[in-house]
């Protein structure tokens, strides 16, 4: 698909040139293409939630309870802007995702209506369609199972997406990784 990628390389810069814009590297020439997207991570805006005096935690994220509640009576909070608790290892995390913003608001809106629900943690599980290719990951990759201190491995699977008698199955290549002690899944990454 004439995607070139350019591993290690640090961002310097843009620079407008014909027409385009030029991304200026550290290590060498700079790339030139019609446009540039910028993916390099999400940090929430909580400005109002500093100034309501409301707790913050991981990128200046509002901490809540597990019903959504804030460190300040009758003020709850949801979605991209909160401080989620990870369900695979319980620490806290931070997972700006669709699917968990939209239960958490349903519990809250549930809760404030005077139900006693709890959420229960953000898995973070994602998918995404490039070309001809799904990829998709849930739970934790290796550098976060790292990061959290835990024992693990991995397997990686090679499958059909079905039964390859059934016309249009496709391979599928799956990689589980494992708590070492207890065999609990913590995470898998497909294509």
């Amino acid at each position: 698909h004439g995607i070139r990628l350019a591993l290690g390389c640090t961002v310097e810069g843009f620079a407008e040139r014909d027409g385009g814009v030029d991304v200026l590297l550290k290590e060498g020439a700079p790339l030139h293409g019609d446009m540039v997207v910028l993916a390099i991570g999400v940090t929430p805006d909580t400005h109002l939630a500093r100034e309501a005096g409301l707790e913050l935690g991981l990128k200046g994220s509002i901490l809540v309870n597990d019903r959504m509640e804030t460190s300040v009576p009758d003020i709850y909070a949801v979605g991209d802007a909160i401080a989620i608790r990870d369900a695979v290892t319980d620490l806290p995390g931070y997972v700006p995702l669709a699917g968990p913003a939209n239960k958490q608001g349903r519990l809250a809106a549930d809760n404030l209506c005077g139900a006693h629900k709890r959420y229960r943690g953000t898995q973070g599980s994602a998918v995404l369609k490039l070309f001809d290719l799904t990829i998709a990951t849930t739970g934790l990759n290796e550098r976060a199972a790292g990061a959290a201190g835990l024992p693990f491995d991995a397997v990686h699977l090679y499958t059909p997406s079905h039964a390859s008698y059934y016309p249009g199955s496709t391979g599928l290549s799956l990689k589980v990784l494992f708590h070492t002690e207890t065999g609990r899944i913590l995470g898998a990454q497909l294509v």
